[in-house]
């Protein structure tokens, strides 16, 4: 008796052993394509693609008057609904609250101050599988020769851009604890100042492909990762798929698979939450209880819905309605910043975040024409076959979490485990949410400053001051950024057709007069754009940005 009952239990034991093991593996590997092309050339294979100019161009943020006259005239010129009686944010962006905006952008709002904040920073585009590349790049500034100098690189989401970064990345070029850090921010394709994609496809996994390259032509072999939202999902598979460039990974979202053993541990926390925190309290952000977070999180998720199956048809609508372009974007700010910012009056969007630094993100998608292809993103990853397949490929290289408890979701550091096989740091915070750069910018420093320092205390290596940015000026004839704008034909509309910003090279005989401006190496004046008195479309060229400065690809040897 003695016996089967011992053999009893052993059998049980080596099934749930075998049973647990099962529902923890990890698939093989998803196989990612070496490169591709996304420009515009219509091509049978990607062998037969243009190659592309390796060359990085600097220029500055400038949108033209034209441009901002056309945007006051669109603005004066909005349609508001009525809201239903106290339904304050409970519908989406309330409508007095949205008039309020409305208002202060077109008369208040001054975008030429924004612009110096974009502009205290350096600007580059470069051409990476026949689309171009924007990048922000602020340098370390080292306390002694001493200071560890690290590259970071770190990704936006949607319905954010670089702008999310405007606060943090000052703090984190300055030396603190013997570290630096120069940052690089990239625009996702299609989002600012980066090229739409021309083609179907462009997905997570070819971000993390492209930006790689991008740290090739800068010559920065080894980098940390930052990211939320869609960028954390690009950082996560950086680290996924070329380990061996980065030192270490930084989430301030959990972008995890949930397999089948982490959906058991989930629905035995939601009544046992001490089996998974220990003595931790459950950040808000816990699926814990289960009902009321997921009906939360269904309540939010409508807008990836639309996005996810038709991009291009709310895209259009946003594209002509500056007013409703900042409702649907500023809606997320409000919602996904305190849930609970649905039952006040004006969503409390100037609780944390000022009406400039909002304006200016929408400002980012409005100037650029980005937020059709922004949105396309979700169609391109959400539902993907290909996306699918690298779901649960598990993270190997070192990777720090900051939990906010406005986050939309998060995940305990248990049930992570099979997915992020390193964690260094995993940090519950009191107060944030979905943008911790913008909201909580001196947390989310000092959380990515303590998983680096983590990092490299244990690993206790000594690393050197990455390399400068020898951009190399190409002389007087360097080309000048332009803008190509035309009038609307409808005589009397008072506005100017919107172009997509796409710098393009521009390449002109020198007369004499100019001649001595580019041998002075200054830009020469711009023919001002004139309209015939028959109000007929005649096309212009607006000078856009500032002289690049165009640099050979590489960087010299130390």
């Amino acid at each position: 008796m003695c016996k089967r009952v011992v053999g009893c239990f052993l059998v049980v034991g080596i099934a749930t052993a075998l049973l647990v093991g099962l529902l923890n593996q990890a698939p093989d590997p998803f196989k990612v394509n070496k490169t591709g092309y996304w420009g515009p050339a219509r091509i049978k294979h990607v062998r037969a693609a243009p190659e592309d100019d390796p060359v990085i161009r600097k220029f500055s943020v400038h949108i033209p008057d034209e441009a901002l006259a056309d945007l006051k005239w669109r603005l004066a010129a909005t349609k508001l609904a009525h809201p239903l009686q106290d339904s304050k944010f409970a519908y989406g962006f309330n409508a007095l609250a949205l008039k309020s905006v409305v208002d202060y952008w077109k008369d208040k709002f001054d975008w030429r101050a924004q612009e110096k904040r974009l502009n205290q920073f350096e600007h580059y585009r470069t051409v990476i599988e026949g689309i171009q590349v924007h990048f922000m790049y602020a340098r370390a500034v080292p306390a002694n020769a001493q200071t560890k100098v690290f590259t970071l690189v770190m990704t936006h989401g949607w319905p954010g851009s670089i702008v999310e970064f405007l606060k943090i990345v000052p703090m984190l070029t300055q030396t603190k604890d013997g570290v630096a850090f120069e940052v690089i921010c990239p625009s996702i394709p299609g989002y600012g100042f980066s090229e739409a994609p021309h083609k179907q496809g462009f997905n997570l996994l070819e971000t993390a492909r492209v930006f790689v390259k991008l740290m090739d032509r800068l010559g920065r072999d080894k980098f940390y990762l930052q990211g939320g939202d869609w960028g954390a999902m690009v950082s996560r598979l950086i680290a996924t798929y070329y380990p061996e460039r980065v030192l270490g990974v930084h989430f301030n979202m959990i972008d995890v698979e949930l397999g089948p053993l982490a959906l058991l541990k989930l629905a035995v926390g939601s009544y046992f939450p001490s089996l998974l925190l220990g003595d931790k309290a459950p950040v808000k952000a816990f699926p814990f209880p289960f009902w009321p977070k997921f009906l939360h999180i269904l309540q939010e998720s409508g807008y990836m819905h639309l996005q996810a199956t038709k991009p291009d048809t709310v895209g259009l609508a946003l594209l002509n309605s500056p007013a409703g372009l900042a409702a649907y974007i500023l809606e997320k700010f409000s919602t996904w910043t305190r849930a609970e910012n649905r039952d006040l009056e004006d969503g409390g969007l100037t609780t944390k975040f000022s009406l400039d630094e909002l304006l200016t993100n929408v400002m980012v998608y409005w100037a650029t024409d980005s937020i059709t292809s922004s949105m396309r993103y979700y169609k391109e990853n959400i539902g993907s076959v290909v996306m699918a397949k690298n779901r649960r490929t598990p993270v190997m290289v070192p990777s720090g979490f900051a939990v906010f408890p406005e986050e939309l979701i998060a995940f305990p550091e248990a049930v992570i485990g099979s997915m992020y096989t390193d964690v260094v740091t995993f940090t519950h915070h009191s107060k944030g949410g979905h943008f911790p750069a913008m909201e909580e910018p001196a947390l989310l420093e000092k959380d990515l400053r303590s998983f680096v320092l983590a990092v490299e205390a244990r690993n206790a290596t000594q690393r050197s001051v990455p390399r400068p940015f020898p951009f190399v000026d190409l002389g007087p004839l360097a080309p000048k950024v332009m803008l190509t704008f035309g009038p609307e034909t409808t005589p009397g509309a008072g506005a100017f057709a919107r172009t997509r910003f796409e710098p393009q090279t521009v390449h002109k005989e020198p007369g004499k007069a100019s001649q001595a401006a580019r041998e002075a190496n200054v830009p020469t004046e711009v023919p001002t754009p004139t309209k015939d008195a028959q109000s007929q479309p005649v096309k212009k060229t607006i000078a856009f940005g500032s002289w690049p400065f165009n640099a050979a690809p590489g960087f010299p040897e130390a």
